[in-house]
């Protein structure tokens, strides 16, 4: 019996004296045991994401049940396999008996059927289909029990240390438990270990079978800088949201459980939102430099220059500490500004020591000439971006892993050189030479690019958007034009496909990009037309 209904009692009958107290009673008993009901629900938690403080918090480590929430962690796993490249967006999950028999909300799947990888995260940032999360658990953890065994292992690894998962939709199970502050914690991590597949989380809608799907997430578009993440309900849970907000440099993971409706969750949000905003720490456009090697900004992009006149490259913080170290007192207002650029590094450089490498670097100062393209590099300390601090889409892949390590040459250690390298060092270089007291080590990083990638087959591009780019009576020239053009397409995680066509008597070999789907496909296209490249977005059959 709702409450209305008994007020409605109250109005009508008030002049029959017993009705009306009996009516009176119940209405005040059940608001209060609705009131106790909410209070034992709800908890929230805000946290500045810049530095990790807490802004406002109620019973955040108290138990709660997660709903479907937890498929905020069903997706970090899905999004692991993807950066891993163990699954593509465009592979595909079988559907089985036991998916198509979960509760809604669902897509409806049928046993036999299948679903993209893209569609599935799709299908849980937006309809929050129970289905779909299953079709994922079973693919990745073999059955849903593995996966949620696995599922809690990650949130332990992750730092959340009061959550248990039994299933991966958040379908009601009373062992299923988190707290608000693991909960911010996964809405944090997961952004941070996977900024890309994040932006999925902005998706307002879903088109699957004909039919538009919307996202639950009324917050998206409604309040300034909601890039996400996730709502979920059960009658066990309430009304519970976990909200991610960028403005200004300022970023912040809130989460509010327990809500008796979406719209008073939904408010409720926005006012500890708005509360937190002003309290918020600003994100800072450069990184600082710690400890006692400073980085000074490049004053040209340089290629480095060996005493005896052949070249490799150096990371240019070497470089940059090469001519910077013994001059630069540290202070806390010394910024990472580097702009270099770099060519492949060759084999002639591994096995040099540490003294080879700083007297390379001066000599690099003196000698250094420009080259290809401007890399992103990164030491422990900081990310160096160049200088007007803008990265290219086809320019932010890391090239080098560059770290900064512990002592390698005792303070003052002089390494001993030809008496024409020692003459051919600057009173600069001679004290760097003096006070080498850091180690230089520099590997080669697995380049995520297309040019390692294997020629895919038909059978495995079926169905997926490509991207052509020429049509060639040789396979050799298709996939060197391939090659040619892997840079541009890193970004898209594509694969070299190369189907053949016979025209008359004619063999010809499509030179394509493949694995895409259709929105990625047009947008590649856009990426090569705009440097000069021809190319077609159509769908491999």
């Amino acid at each position: 019996m709702s409450l209305s209904f008994l007020t409605r009692i109250v109005k009508n009958n008030c002049k029959k004296l017993p009705v009306c107290i009996s009516a009176l009673v119940i209405v005040f008993s059940s608001s209060l045991t609705s009131i106790a009901y909410s209070k034992a629900l709800y908890s929230s938690v805000v946290i500045d994401v810049n530095n990790g403080r807490t802004i406002s918090s109620s019973n955040a480590t108290s138990y709660r049940h997660p709903a479907s929430l937890t498929k905020i962690m069903t997706l970090y796993m899905l999004f692991e396999q993807l950066k891993a490249g163990k699954v593509k967006k465009w592979t595909k999950l079988p559907v089985s008996r036991f998916a198509t028999q979960q509760e809604p909300s669902s897509l409806g799947l049928k046993k036999g059927q299948w679903i993209t990888v893209e569609n599935a995260i799709k299908a849980l940032v937006t309809k929050s289909a129970n289905d779909v999360a299953v079709v994922i658990a079973e693919y990745i953890g073999g059955s849903e029990a593995r996966f949620a065994t696995k599922m809690t292992k990650k949130a332990r690894d992750l730092g959340m240390k009061r959550t248990t998962f039994k299933n991966a939709s958040g379908l009601p199970n009373i062992k299923q438990v988190t707290t608000a502050k693991d909960m911010a914690i996964l809405g944090i991590k997961i952004e941070a270990h996977f900024p890309v597949y994040f932006k999925y989380f902005k998706t307002r809608s879903f088109k699957y079978n004909g039919r538009v799907y919307g996202n639950h997430n009324k917050l998206l578009g409604k309040y300034k800088g909601v890039d996400g993440i996730k709502t979920g309900y059960i009658r066990a849970s309430g009304f519970n949201l976990v909200s991610s907000v960028k403005r200004s440099g300022k970023s912040v993971v809130a989460v509010v459980m327990g809500g008796k409706t979406s719209k008073s969750r939904d408010a409720h949000m926005i006012q500890l939102l708005d509360k937190a905003m002003p309290r918020l720490s600003v994100r800072k456009a450069t990184p600082k430099t710690s400890g006692r090697i400073i980085v000074a900004n490049a004053p040209k992009p340089l290629r480095p220059v060996l005493a005896n006149g052949s070249l490799f490259p150096v990371p240019p913080n070497v470089i940059n500490v090469a001519a910077k170290i013994a001059t630069t007192t540290p202070t806390a207002n010394n910024k990472l500004k580097l702009a270099a650029r770099l060519t492949p590094m060759p084999k002639m450089l591994q096995g040099l020591t540490s003294a080879d490498k700083v007297l390379a670097a001066h000599n690099a100062l003196a000698n250094g000439t420009a080259n290809e393209a401007p890399l992103q590099i990164t030491n422990n300390n900081a990310v160096a971006t160049p200088i007007d601090g803008k990265v290219k889409k086809d320019e932010s892949r890391i090239n080098y892993a560059t770290t900064i390590g512990n002592t390698a040459l005792p303070l003052g250690y002089t390494p001993t050189l030809s008496r024409k390298n020692k003459t051919n060092l600057s009173p600069v270089g001679q004290k760097i030479i003096a006070i080498a007291s850091a180690r230089f080590i520099v590997k080669k990083s697995v380049q995520p690019s297309v040019k390692t990638a294997t020629i895919i087959t038909d059978s495995i591009a079926k169905d997926s958007w490509a991207v052509q780019v020429g049509a060639y009576a040789n396979q050799n020239d298709a996939k060197k034009h391939l090659d040619k053009l892997s840079n541009i397409m890193t970004p898209y995680d594509a694969q070299y496909y190369i189907p053949s066509v016979k025209k008359g008597n004619k063999l010809f070999y499509r030179a394509r990009f493949a694995g895409l789907t259709k929105s990625y496909a047009r947008k590649a296209c856009s990426d090569l037309k705009r440097k000069g490249y021809s190319c077609l977005a159509l769908k491999n059959n």
